[in-house]
């Protein structure tokens, strides 16, 4: 067999999104835009900001497969390793439930959520590692399939900040609460 041909790949890439769940479409999206990977410093409001903007994106598309912008949530996943005890250690903290309200982002619960962090980083500085996403995949249950699914979007590179998010959604994954040593 020769090489593929523009028409067979797009018959190929055709068939392959047919064969996923509306859900799996999503994530697919969500995972295939630009990289976010940076390795910078971000403050709480530079983090949340591109929270923001991934969630928003992530609902939207949500809401074009026809499926309910609430089965999707997330996370920042961060640690602060300047804290002595907590220089292998991880965090991550979910966003408020969202609702269908269109004054989210001006709602008092992420009011609540930017001074935790406000808080937090004059405390001890905080290193944001990328954001934890939590989607329920409802097709894929009633197939019989996972329908719980988690999975990452980083800010950082690098193997220390690539191993803490991996060991993140593995503590979530296992049931986990907001802190791990790892």
């Amino acid at each position: 067999m020769g090489p593929l041909n523009q028409d067979a790949r797009r018959e190929g890439r055709k068939a392959m999104e047919m064969s996923l769940t509306a859900a799996a479409r999503v994530r697919r999206k969500i995972k295939a835009g630009p990289r976010m990977i940076r390795n910078e410093i971000l403050t709480p409001i530079e983090a949340i900001k591109r929270l923001a903007t991934k969630v928003d994106n992530a609902r939207r598309l949500m809401r074009e497969e026809k499926l309910s912008p609430n089965d999707i949530r997330c996370a920042l996943i961060f640690c602060t390793p300047e804290v002595p005890g907590h220089e292998n250690a991880f965090k991550y903290k979910w966003l408020p439930e969202i609702g269908e309200s269109r004054d989210y982002f001006m709602s008092e619960e992420i009011r609540g959520y930017f001074l935790w962090f406000e808080d937090l980083s004059y405390k001890a500085a905080i290193l944001f590692l990328g954001i934890l996403w939590y989607q329920e995949d409802r097709e894929a249950r009633a197939k019989g399939e996972p329908g719980s699914i988690a999975f990452i979007t980083p800010f950082m590179g690098g193997p220390k900040a690539e191993k803490l998010m991996l060991a993140a959604k593995d503590h979530f994954i296992k049931g986990g609460n907001k802190t791990q040593d790892n």
